[in-house]
């Protein structure tokens, strides 16, 4: 069995081999996380101005119905990127970042 020194702290092949699966898996999990809160910020920035130019512009008819219309689509987009999220975040594989929160405490 071979061991190897890394930061002062002695590792078996098989330790390194674990610690590269979690790294990875956690940079996975970065990723889909940086994905959710870009599907959740291009929504909040279209309602914002949707609400902008019902504010500012009082549109009737049409264009009022579409604002609202674009409203409405952008909270569906929120909330189903909120579902993947509550999904992830109860998927056992994700428990990882649980101990990880605690053995940086």
């Amino acid at each position: 069995m071979q061991l190897t020194l890394q930061e002062g702290i002695v590792e078996s092949p098989e330790a390194q081999q674990q610690s590269s699966a979690s790294s990875k898996h956690l940079e996975n999990l970065k990723a889909g996380i940086r994905e959710v809160a870009h599907e959740i910020n291009n929504p909040l920035g279209i309602i914002r101005m949707a609400v902008y130019f019902l504010q500012t512009t009082n549109p009737s008819g049409d264009k009022r119905e579409h604002y609202f219309k674009v409203i409405e689509e952008g909270l569906g987009r929120i909330e189903q990127s909120l579902q993947e999220l509550k999904a992830l975040r109860d998927d056992p594989s994700t428990r990882i970042l649980d101990r990880q929160a605690r053995d940086q405490q």
